[in-house]
């Protein structure tokens, strides 16, 4: 599979732990949401022994391609995703203590969630390409009623944002080596691994439930 940025691969690796360890069923890439028809008029044009109809652009298609799709396992609900307000499982969490938000497949039942990827460069930019991808998730929205979850999945240079993925969950085992070279990689925060992260969030859960 081919990757747009490098926080698309590590993001991929990240996917492949959780994957392993049961907590995703599937992930692959995103399908693109068609957002607004091709817009045509019709006109006519006056020739010296008829009249013609033509038909001229006024409006492409227009549609957006989130970056991934993620088909969640069920038993992992409540402290590794949760649902949107629109099902009746929702129950909102603490902020910043569940990671990841799912819709509801209307014919299979089963949880899934729609991620875009942000460079932490672009965080809190309000540069063109950053703003039309929060319109067409906004857009998505409103005609697909589909969530999209925009994810920065490593700070920057300065540990901003400080709601960045790794960092705040758990580190994928292979980006503790460098892309090419294989060799230790250079991490500014504390590593976690996946099983122990999803062993605390778990045990947290429970604890609530109590």
């Amino acid at each position: 599979m081919k990757f747009d940025s490098d926080d698309e691969k590590w993001f991929s690796w990240y996917l492949d732990d959780l994957m392993r360890l049961g907590a995703v069923i599937a992930w692959g890439r995103a399908q693109p949401f068609l957002l607004s028809n091709k817009v045509e008029y019709r006109w006519i044009r006056k020739m010296k022994t008829k009249e013609k109809l033509e038909t001229n652009l006024l409006f492409h298609p227009h549609s957006y391609t989130p970056d991934f799709k993620i088909i969640w396992n069920p038993e992992f609900a409540g402290f590794l995703f949760h649902y949107t307000f629109e099902t009746d499982v929702y129950k909102k969490p603490p902020k910043g203590k569940v990671p990841f938000i799912a819709n509801v497949n209307s014919k299979t039942g089963k949880p899934y969630s729609i991620i875009e990827i942000k460079p932490a460069s672009t965080f809190g930019n309000k540069h063109d390409h950053a703003r039309e991808a929060t319109l067409n998730i906004k857009w998505v929205w409103w005609c697909h009623r589909v969530y999209i979850q925009t994810i920065v999945v490593k700070p920057d240079n300065k540990g901003a944002p400080a709601s960045a993925l790794f960092p705040t969950t758990f580190t994928p085992s292979r980006y503790l080596y460098t892309d090419n070279t294989k060799k230790p990689r250079k991490i500014k925060w504390e590593t976690v691994k996946a099983s122990q992260y999803l062993q605390r969030q778990k045990t947290w859960y429970q604890m609530q439930q109590s």
